[in-house]
C-alpha cells in the first residue's frame, strides 16, 4: 500500500566548504526525460551558505543554450531558466559558493520543471558537505572537459 518514490539518478553537490571562501559548487544528476525549451531546473540550498548564480558565476557545464538564473534567497533556492530543451542524461552545472563557519541544514534539492511548472524530476535530501576548518588553502578553478550527449566527460578541481 501507499505510492513508491524514487529518487532521480546521480543527484550530488560538491563544493568547497571552507568557511569565507568562495568556489565553485557543482550539481550533477540524470533525468530520463526530455524536458521541452522553457523548462527548469530549482536548486534548494541552506540558507547560510551565499549563492551567486548569475552571469560569470554560473558555468553551464552540460547545458546547452541561453540559461537565466533567479535567486530567492529568503527561500533558500535558486532557479535556472532554459531557453533550449534539456535532453535525457546526464546534467552538470556550477555556481559560486560561500560556506559560513557552520550550517544548520546541511541539505539541498534539485527538482527539474517543465516549461508549465509541473516537476519531471527530483532528487530530495542530498546531504551537504561538513565545513571544514583550519585548513590554510583555496580552491582552484574546476575544469571540465567537452560534454556531448551520452559520453562521459572528465571533471578536475583542486585545492593549493
Amino acid at each position: 500500500s501507499g505510492v513508491t518514490i524514487r529518487q532521480m539518478l546521480g543527484a550530488s553537490v560538491l563544493y568547497p566548504g571552507i568557511p569565507s571562501i568562495a568556489g565553485q559548487m557543482a550539481f550533477s544528476f540524470i533525468t530520463n526525460e526530455k524536458i521541452e525549451s522553457g523548462g527548469a531546473i530549482r536548486v534548494g540550498y541552506p540558507t547560510d551558505i551565499e549563492i551567486l548564480c548569475n552571469g560569470q558565476y554560473l558555468s553551464q557545464v552540460a547545458i546547452t543554450g541561453e540559461v537565466t538564473c533567479m535567486n530567492y534567497i529568503a527561500e533558500g533556492y535558486f532557479e535556472l531558466r532554459l531557453n533550449r530543451p534539456l535532453p535525457p542524461g546526464q546534467t552538470a552545472f556550477t555556481v559560486t559558493s560561500t560556506c559560513p563557519a557552520a550550517v544548520n541544514d546541511n541539505y539541498f534539492y534539485i527538482v527539474v520543471l517543465t516549461a508549465a511548472g509541473q516537476v519531471s524530476d527530483a532528487a530530495m535530501s542530498i546531504s551537504g558537505l561538513r565545513i571544514q576548518h583550519g585548513l590554510p588553502v583555496s580552491a582552484m578553478p574546476l575544469i571540465w572537459g567537452m560534454a556531448e550527449p551520452n559520453r562521459n566527460t572528465f571533471v578536475s578541481t583542486g585545492i593549493e
